[in-house]
């Protein structure tokens, strides 16, 4: 994947952003299947969900994360057979692409997405678009 195809469409989320959001990653409902209509395709809501499942089970806030890590949670909660990793897994139709996600400008990588180590972060367009999935 070129640099030009990585880069951001949209601005990052800057700390001070982040700091005003309204909700956290835990008021977002996950079902199945995730955030429905909400990001453009399924695929990238798929890839969203992972993302916030994983901010959920660490510190509760819009930050970056590794690749890695969001993945190291996922398999551990499919190892527990926790939802919604389990139903994730389950799903034949369950297609996430963190590329597409960036790509469409709902999140940015912090690197090279084929080095190990590359970390994600969702943009100011990635978190307003799954504001409709927030819990009353």
């Amino acid at each position: 994947m070129s640099d030009k195809e990585l880069a951001p469409t949209t601005k990052a989320i800057s700390e001070g952003d982040l700091a005003k959001r309204s909700f956290k990653p835990s008021e977002v409902y996950i079902g199945m299947p995730p955030l429905t209509a909400s990001l453009k395709s399924s695929e990238n809501e798929h890839a969203a969900a992972l993302f916030v499942v994983a901010l959920k089970k660490r510190e509760d806030i819009w930050r970056a994360i590794k690749l890695s890590e969001i993945g190291e949670i996922i398999y551990e909660m499919i190892t527990k057979k926790e939802e919604p990793a389990h139903s994730f897994l389950t799903n034949p139709f369950f297609n996430p692409d963190f590329r597409r996600l960036v790509k469409d400008g709902f999140a940015r990588f912090l690197g090279d997405p084929d080095i190990k180590g590359c970390s994600v972060e969702f943009t100011t367009k990635g978190i307003e678009g799954m504001r409709k999935w927030i819990r009353a």
